[in-house]
C-alpha cells in the first residue's frame, strides 16, 4: 500500500509540467483563488493527473486480479491473459467491427471486445476439454496458444486491409490512461468491482 501511495503521488507530480509536493498539495486541497498560477496548478492536478492516476490504479487492479485467476486455474505461475486467447479474441473483435461497421469510439467497440474475449476463452476451454488430456493445464495452454496464433493472424489480416482498423489496433495494443475524465472511470470501475466480486467468489476453486 505504501508503494502504491508513493507511485500515485509521483503520478500527480510528474508530467509535461513538473510539480513540487507543495504544489501537488495546493492543487488537491487549495480553495479557488484568483491567483493565475494556483488556478493552473489546480486545473492540472484535478482535471488531468488525478483522473489518470485513478484510472491507472483501477486498470492495474483489474489486470492483477485477472492474471491471478488465470494463474490459479491453469496452475501456471507465469500464465497471463494471452495464454487463454483472451487478448487476441478482444483484438480480433475490435478490428473486425471497425472494418465492417465503421465504429470509431472505444465506447462503441469495447462491448465487442468483451464478447470477442469471452468467445475466444470459451473456444479454448472447449478445445482443452476434448480428448484424453481434458482438464490438463498443459492441454489448456496448448489450446490457448493455438487459438491465440490463429486469431493474431486474422487480426493482422483485417488490420492491414483497413487503415481505420490498423489505427485502432495500435491504440488498443498500446493503451493509455491520459486524457480521460471520471465519466470514463465510473463505468470502468463498476465493471472492475463486479469482476472482483466474482473473483472472490471463485477464489477457493482456483487457489494455487
Amino acid at each position: 500500500m505504501a508503494v502504491l501511495l508513493a507511485a500515485a503521488l509521483v503520478s500527480l507530480a510528474v508530467g509535461a509540467r513538473a510539480l513540487t509536493p507543495a504544489e501537488v498539495w495546493q492543487g488537491l486541497f487549495a480553495a479557488p483563488d484568483p491567483d493565475r498560477r494556483l488556478t493552473e496548478i489546480r486545473l492540472i492536478v484535478q482535471t488531468v493527473r488525478v483522473p489518470r492516476t485513478v484510472l491507472a490504479i483501477v486498470a492495474g487492479t483489474a489486470l492483477g486480479a485477472g492474471g491471478a485467476l488465470i494463474q490459479g486455474y491453469t496452475r501456471n505461475p507465469i500464465a497471463d491473459t494471452g495464454l487463454l486467447g483472451v487478448n487476441s479474441g478482444a483484438s480480433f473483435a475490435v478490428v473486425t467491427v471497425i472494418a465492417v461497421f465503421g465504429l470509431g469510439s472505444p465506447f462503441q467497440y469495447v462491448w465487442f471486445a468483451f464478447l470477442g474475449a469471452a468467445v475466444a476463452g470459451a473456444v479454448v476451454f472447449g478445445l482443452a476439454s476434448i480428448g484424453r488430456g481434458a482438464g490438463n493445464p498443459l492441454t489448456l495452454a496448448l489450446a490457448g496458444q493455438g487459438v491465440t496464433v490463429f486469431l493474431a493472424a486474422m487480426t493482422t489480416a483485417v488490420a492491414l486491409s483497413d487503415q481505420a482498423s490498423l489505427n485502432a489496433l495500435r491504440f488498443w495494443n498500446a493503451g493509455s490512461v491520459s486524457g480521460v475524465g471520471f465519466d470514463v472511470i465510473r463505468p470502468v470501475a463498476a465493471f472492475v468491482a463486479a469482476g472482483l466480486v466474482l473473483a472472490l467468489v471463485t477464489l477457493p476453486a482456483v487457489n494455487l
